[in-house]
């Protein structure tokens, strides 16, 4: 029994240190909040409803750290952007370009759309640190 107890507090502890750690870096101030999502299928990324987990913060100018806890093993793609002005939208012009930095993980990019799952997918297996520079 002690045996057992052992194993489990064990992988209590295990799990209770995964942690995805997110660095967002090149924020361009701390006003307003930076708005991340995980996404862990190609068909929800990235829609703004399709997210598996989301997960808010306060802006810090130059790098804000997102951390991720009681994440799955898996294949996820992020998406996030600063929320400058605190309005909870991602912000476009009229031709539907985004005027709020935003960014993916594996700082995937392509000129006229987000980039595709496979693209932003990272493979989280425990704890994990990346970086995200937004644009």
């Amino acid at each position: 029994m002690r045996i057992i107890l052992f194993i489990i507090s064990c992988l209590f502890v295990q799990l209770s240190w995964a942690q995805l750690t997110v660095n967002v870096k090149n924020v361009p101030s701390s006003n307003g909040k930076i708005l991340l999502g995980v996404y862990n299928t190609a068909s929800s990324f990235p829609k703004q409803n399709g997210t598996y987990k989301n997960v808010v913060v306060k802006a810090v100018k130059g790098t804000t750290k997102i951390v991720i806890k009681d994440l799955p093993k898996g294949n996820y793609a992020i998406a996030l952007y600063h929320d400058a002005n605190n309005n909870s939208t991602m912000d476009k012009n009229f031709f539907g370009v985004p005027t709020e930095h935003y960014g993916f993980s594996n700082d995937a990019r392509e000129t006229f759309s987000a980039p595709s799952f496979e693209q932003a997918k990272i493979t989280y297996s425990g704890s994990l640190s990346t970086s995200i520079t937004i644009q």
